[in-house]
């Protein structure tokens, strides 16, 4: 049973979490989603992994300016999602504090807000449902869960997906979506399934007797030292990188095992905007570049990054985590040979 406190704590975090939802879906993630869904075709990749210009680039600038402004409109092209993303964890965090996490399951009432919570987190892009998938973890929700909300939340976007279908052809969409319901229903479940008990006893906090504001508080401080740090290096790493591959470089790339590994490698690890997976590989496909790797670009671009490793491997095994890694690093590459043919 809950006490006052803990009723008062747990409807402020619900109401909390439904102000934040309807208000960015409203304001920000419909409005921009619709746009970029009707207007793909048209919608210019400015710089690098970003949509939105924040910072020109001039004519002879250092490599070392390059990367900074390259970052700087990555981050201007993220900053909505991956602030609702921390604010929206921050209030699951507390909301979970005032509940006894390893009854959930026994809850039918909870459990479906708590589906509803998931939910919510697909219409972000993976980098921003990253402090979503952490503040599961801690509050002693299933790794299982976490991971793949992760995955789930730019992979089923409805919006997301109508515009899969209007993109690329009908046999590649559905062969990506089966895949990916094989890898959230089995290959998830059976690569974290030893982690669930340890995870859930380690983070296991009795509910709470704290006002609702210290709570908040505690929450916010804890998501934002454990992802914020990790998204401006996951950031600034890739763009780095990206910023000496050039896109046309698919285009004369040969096709051979080393280079359809290397561009999966590559693709599996950027941590792009939401669309921008959709838009870059679509505009790849239009193009002369061999189809095989715009296939792989479409499975594997956004869906989990280097941004998620980082910030979940403090608290699973990086092992386990290097074990999904692989499954979309070499099954993709299959995946998109055998559509080839």
């Amino acid at each position: 049973m809950f006490s006052k406190q803990q009723k008062k704590g747990y409807i402020l975090s619900c109401l909390y979490l439904i102000v934040i939802w309807c208000f960015f879906l409203s304001q920000s993630r419909f409005p921009s989603l619709w746009v970029r869904s009707i207007t793909w075709i048209n919608t210019p990749i400015v710089d690098t992994i970003a949509f939105d210009l924040l910072v020109n680039h001039t004519d002879g600038e250092s490599k070392y300016i390059e990367i900074l402004i390259s970052f700087i409109n990555w981050w201007y092209s993220n900053w909505k999602g991956m602030t609702f993303g921390i604010l929206f964890a921050v209030g699951i965090m507390t909301l979970l504090r005032y509940v006894d996490t390893l009854k959930i399951p026994k809850n039918r009432a909870f459990l479906s807000i708590f589906w509803v919570l998931q939910w919510s987190a697909f219409w972000l892009c993976a980098n921003c449902a990253t402090p979503i998938g952490k503040s599961f973890l801690k509050s002693g929700i299933s790794p299982i869960v976490s991971v793949n909300t992760i995955i789930a939340s730019p992979s089923f976007n409805l919006v997301g997906i109508w515009l899969m279908f209007d993109i690329f052809p009908k046999n590649i969409v559905l062969a990506k979506l089966w895949f990916y319901i094989l890898v959230l229903c089995i290959f998830v479940p059976l690569i974290f399934w030893k982690e669930v008990k340890k995870q859930s006893i380690a983070c296991y906090t009795p509910p709470s007797e704290e006002l609702f504001y210290k709570e908040f508080l505690r929450s916010f401080l804890f998501i934002v030292k454990k992802t914020l740090p990790w998204m401006f290096v996951a950031g600034i790493l890739w763009v780095a990188i990206v910023a000496f591959i050039p896109s046309s470089i698919l285009e004369s790339l040969e096709v051979n095992i080393l280079n359809i590994l290397l561009v999966s490698l590559i693709s599996f690890l950027l941590p792009v905007p939401m669309f921008f997976d959709l838009v870059f590989s679509g505009m790849i496909y239009n193009t002369r570049t061999p189809e095989i790797y715009s296939i792989i670009l479409f499975c594997n671009l956004g869906v989990f990054s280097i941004y998620p490793l980082l910030v979940l491997r403090q608290d699973i095994s990086i092992r386990k985590l290097l074990y999904l890694s692989s499954i979309f690093v070499l099954w993709t590459p299959c995946l998109a040979y055998i559509l080839t043919l």
